[in-house]
């Protein structure tokens, strides 16, 4: 049975707003690859990344991006690299 952390199945106030503050600064970040290539989700203003890049240096850029965003308080980073 999932689990939906302390906010439940809708989630925390201001998470879809922190996830949407993520994804308009990696879109500032064309060296992270195409657009959409990165799916950002956040709960209890921790960001979770998840999908596919070229290169581990692109995945680290992706994490520290999403740290620097407001409201983000902790980044899980499961990202994978392609070659």
């Amino acid at each position: 049975m999932p689990t939906y952390g302390k906010c439940g199945l809708e989630g925390c106030p201001g998470d879809a707003k922190v996830a949407a503050n993520v994804q308009s600064r990696f879109d500032q970040h064309p060296e992270l690859g195409l657009p959409n290539s990165i799916h950002v989700r956040a709960e209890d203003h921790v960001v979770y990344l998840d999908g596919l890049v070229d290169t581990p240096g692109q995945s680290e850029m992706a994490k520290s991006v999403a740290l620097g965003s407001p409201g983000v308080t902790r980044v899980v980073n499961t990202i994978v690299v392609s070659k």
